[in-house]
C-alpha cells in the first residue's frame, strides 16, 4: 500500500520586483504517484482532488498535449472559466496545494486550496486548478497537468517584472447534478430505480440502461425492423407518463403538446432533457404507457 507522505510547511514565495507575490504552500502531499501517463499501458497520475469529493482526478497525456480530467463518471472537468484577473500589489493571496506529481517529469496536480487578499473578490474557488497564466498578450504560460514547482514560476516571474496583475484561467472539477428515476410498469414488472445525469436525453438514457422503451408500433417506423424508430419525435412510441417531478424535464415543445393533447401527463422521451438546466431530484414515470389502456 503506497504510504501517504505529507510535507508540512508554510513557504511564503516574494517575486524579484516590488511586488510580493505571497502564494504560500502549506501542503504538499505525495500520495497515489504513478509511474506513467506517457502511454495506455502505463498508469495515469490520480490524486483525490479534496477529502469531500473523494473521487480521483487524472492527468492524461494526449497527441495535443496533457490535460486533466476526471475518471469517474459522476464527476466531470469544467471547460476553460475566466480570465479572473488578481492584482499583484500587497501579494496575490492564493494558497497552493499539490495533490500529485512525478519525480521523472514537471506533471502534477495543483489544486488553490485557500484564497484570501487581493484573490478573495477574483471570482477563484477553492479546489479550482490552475491551468493558464496570462500575464499579457505577450506571455501566456499554459499550466495544465503541471507541478507545483512549474506552478509557482509562472505565478512569479513575469516577463514584464512592473506587471501590475495577472489574468487566471482555470478548470473545475464538479459532481454531475443525478436524477433519480423511479420506472414503474403496469405489467406487474417490479419498480426500478436508476440515477441519471442532468443533461441526458431520456430516451438515450434508458435505452443504454437496458431499459426497454420502445412498442411495437415502433416497428412500422424504422426500416430494420427493430421496434427503434431513430428519434424524431413523429411516431411517440417512446413515449412515457410523467408521474412526478415533471419540472426536472425540458419543456415540451409545440408539436409534442399537440400529439398528446389528450394526454397531458404523456411526454415523448426522445425529446425530453432530464435535469434541465442543473436541476437535481426525483422523477418517476410510468413506461410505456399503452399497455394500461
Amino acid at each position: 500500500m503506497m504510504k501517504l507522505a505529507l510535507l508540512l510547511a508554510a513557504v511564503t514565495l516574494r517575486s524579484m520586483s516590488s511586488f510580493t507575490s505571497n502564494i504560500s504552500r502549506p501542503i504538499r502531499t505525495s500520495n497515489h504517484i504513478l509511474s506513467s501517463a506517457d502511454s495506455p499501458s502505463s498508469p495515469p497520475i490520480t490524486s483525490f482532488l479534496s477529502v469531500e469529493l473523494r473521487e480521483a482526478s487524472i492527468i492524461t497525456k494526449e497527441p495535443a498535449g496533457v490535460y486533466l480530467s476526471s475518471n469517474d463518471k459522476n464527476y466531470y472537468v469544467t471547460q476553460l472559466l475566466g480570465p479572473f484577473r488578481i492584482n499583484r500589489d500587497g501579494g496575490l493571496g492564493i494558497s497552493l496545494e499539490e495533490l500529485s506529481s512525478r519525480p521523472t517529469d514537471d506533471l502534477g496536480i495543483v489544486i488553490v486550496n485557500n484564497i484570501s487578499g487581493n484573490a478573495r473578490n477574483s471570482g477563484l474557488r477553492d479546489n479550482d486548478v490552475i491551468t493558464m497564466v496570462e500575464w499579457s498578450t505577450q506571455d501566456v504560460r499554459r499550466l495544465e497537468g503541471k507541478n507545483y514547482d512549474s506552478t509557482i514560476a509562472a505565478l512569479t516571474t513575469p516577463l514584464d517584472d512592473s506587471a501590475s496583475s495577472v489574468s487566471l484561467y482555470v478548470k473545475r472539477i464538479k459532481k454531475r447534478p443525478t436524477v433519480m428515476t423511479t420506472l414503474v410498469y403496469s405489467d406487474g414488472t417490479p419498480e426500478r430505480t436508476i440515477k441519471l445525469f442532468s443533461g441526458e436525453n431520456l430516451r438515450r438514457a434508458l435505452l443504454v440502461r437496458g431499459i426497454k422503451l420502445n412498442d411495437a408500433l415502433a416497428r412500422r417506423f424504422d426500416s430494420g425492423g427493430t421496434g427503434d424508430c431513430g428519434a424524431e419525435g413523429t411516431c411517440a412510441t417512446c413515449a412515457v407518463s410523467i408521474m412526478a417531478g415533471e419540472s426536472l424535464l425540458s419543456e415540451r415543445g409545440v408539436q409534442e403538446s399537440q400529439i398528446f393533447e389528450s394526454n397531458p401527463r404523456w411526454r415523448m422521451s426522445c425529446k425530453c432533457i432530464v435535469g434541465i438546466n442543473g436541476k437535481e431530484g426525483d422523477l418517476r414515470i410510468l413506461v410505456n404507457p399503452r399497455q394500461q389502456k
